[in-house]
């Protein structure tokens, strides 16, 4: 596994094992409804119809290589498409939601966890979480990794004008994870308000038929703001 995956792949185990691989639909009112986790071979088929797009639902919309969601996100944003998120959509999804020109939760959630950002500027407390999946793997590789993976979310943020607070506002450490992390913030969207985030409609309803059975065995990984 070379060391992109190595990082994204232990970032993210516990949403993409929930998830199969990312389902693409077109609808008949020209929208663009994207289900599971999105790989390089959705991105194209993805990228192939954007222009004939007017809008992106993203439904039960799991994590993924930042590589692959952020240059769409980019897109999404350049294009100013609105976006609603149907069910869930969870960490690096969250970056879809934000590109929307108009954001709606229709009956969804979005759920949030730490920022790379995050673990470079804390990597004295966090580098075991990353060198115990692959002994071969440097620590100085690992952090130079997430360094650029950090760069790439953060030029995004700086685009769209928001600062990276969002993924700071966490709630405790858990292990329900079968690691030391943070639990996924669900953010409510007077919350969502308060951190900058802008054309927002909807509300905020978790009851994601992925999600359901796995907030009942971790009772804890879900922590509502």
């Amino acid at each position: 596994m070379n060391l992109v995956k190595l990082v994204v792949v232990f970032f993210f185990v516990f949403q993409i094992s929930l998830l199969n691989a990312g389902m693409i639909n077109f609808l008949p009112d020209a929208s663009l409804e994207i289900s599971g986790a999105i790989e390089k071979k959705d991105y194209q088929l993805i990228d192939k119809h954007l222009n004939a797009t007017k809008k992106i639902i993203l439904n039960d919309v799991g994590s993924g290589e930042v590589d692959i969601y952020l240059p769409l996100a980019n897109k999404i944003f350049q294009k100013k498409l609105p976006v609603e998120v149907k069910n869930a959509c969870i960490a690096t999804c969250v970056y879809l939601f934000l590109a929307g020109s108009k954001k709606t939760l229709k009956d969804g959630f979005v759920g949030v966890t730490e920022s790379t950002a995050y673990y470079v500027n804390n990597w004295n407390l966090v580098h075991e979480q990353f060198e115990n999946p692959d002994k071969k793997a440097s620590k100085e590789k690992l952090l130079t990794e997430l360094k650029r993976i950090a760069k790439i979310e953060n030029d995004f943020l700086n685009k769209i004008k928001m600062k990276d607070d969002l993924f700071y506002a966490l709630p405790k450490v858990n292990y329900t994870r079968g690691e030391k992390a943070f639990s996924f913030l669900v953010l409510k969207l007077e919350t969502l308000k308060k951190f900058g985030v802008t054309n927002l409609d909807g509300q905020m309803k978790v009851t994601s038929v992925l999600f359901g059975e796995d907030v009942a065995k971790n009772p804890g990984l879900y922590q509502i703001q």
